[in-house]
């Protein structure tokens, strides 16, 4: 079996992606918020997170929690553009209407 990806995203737009993941033969898990994240992230390879979450959290907000705990690969990705907010932390960023993810996740995870 392939990596283990989770996606943190509050919204279901994100469905296609998880699918294209699926088919590829990733074991994917879907949550929408950070309390959710955080009772699982560990076993997990990569973390692809929204940056705007409900409830005025965001995914630097979970990043900032989990740093230096997770030991597997995280980037961001969002309709609004963080790509200097992430580079701060020093976190891929991709645009979703420009995001490749098939790409993105087989480079992180090689």
């Amino acid at each position: 079996m392939k990596n283990k990806i989770l996606v943190l995203d509050d919204q279901n737009h994100i469905k296609p992606v998880i699918e294209l993941l699926e088919i590829l033969e990733y074991k994917v898990t879907h949550v929408y918020d950070i309390k959710s994240a955080l009772e699982v992230y560990e076993d997990f390879d990569l973390i692809i997170s929204d940056v705007n979450l409900r409830n005025n959290e965001t995914g630097f907000d979970f990043y900032e929690i989990i740093k230096d705990k997770f030991s597997g690969k995280i980037f961001f990705h969002s309709g609004f553009d963080y790509h200097v907010k992430a580079k701060e932390l020093g976190v891929p960023f991709y645009s979703k209407g420009t995001a490749h993810y098939e790409t993105i996740v087989k480079e992180m995870l090689s």
